[in-house]
């Protein structure tokens, strides 16, 4: 709905043989679209991972308790594991925020060019590698940092730093899991019946 008001009134017909003298915006039109899917990426990512962390925070507690076999009370320890947990879980979802914003602002940036300027510079490319990258290895240090941030009573640099020598000693293991529970998800989301069933 946005994108078709950023469009609004724009003459996308100059090149059709009608509208003599009218000034073609097809370009300026994409520009709008792209701005505004930049726009929601800034506004959004970030502070959707901040909000996300206070209840990655207390599912967390509760998954522990069952893995202790504790008798869970899925309120009470949600809550509980909320209070306990979210200082462990806010500064490290903000960065990972912080990655997703500058990992698909600069691949919308990269599309962007490439349909108005018919090409973006190298380092528009690096950027987007380099943070699609950087988000991928935090996507691994998430998989060792939240069981062990909720499980052991670590202050803060030793639970990253045992979160990094942990992260070495499972490397091969962690790649793989993040390979394919990112990569299934991603690959059934290009797909055609996902998105229509979305």
């Amino acid at each position: 709905i946005e994108e078709g008001r950023a469009v609004e009134g724009r003459n996308f017909s100059a090149n059709l043989g009608i509208g003599y003298g009218a000034v073609d915006e097809t370009i300026e039109g994409i520009r709008a679209i792209y701005d505004l899917r930049q726009l929601f990426i800034l506004c959004s990512l970030t502070p959707g991972f901040m909000l996300m962390s206070i209840g990655v925070a207390g599912a967390m507690h509760v998954l522990r308790n069952y893995m202790w076999g504790v008798e869970v009370k899925l309120l009470r320890h949600f809550g509980r594991g909320i209070a306990m947990h979210w200082y462990k879980f806010l500064p490290v979802f903000t960065v990972g925020g912080l990655l997703s914003t500058s990992a698909g602002y600069s691949l919308i940036e990269v599309l962007k060019r490439e349909a108005v300027y018919g090409s973006a510079g190298a380092g528009y490319f690096v950027w987007t590698v380099v943070s699609f990258l950087a988000l991928f290895f935090f996507a691994m240090f998430l998989f060792i940092y939240l069981p062990m941030a909720v499980a052991y009573k670590f202050k803060a640099k030793d639970l990253l730093k045992n979160t990094f020598v942990m992260g070495l000693i499972v490397f091969v293991t962690t790649l793989i899991l993040v390979i394919i529970l990112g990569g299934i998800p991603l690959i059934a989301i290009a797909s055609d019946i996902v998105m229509y069933l979305i």
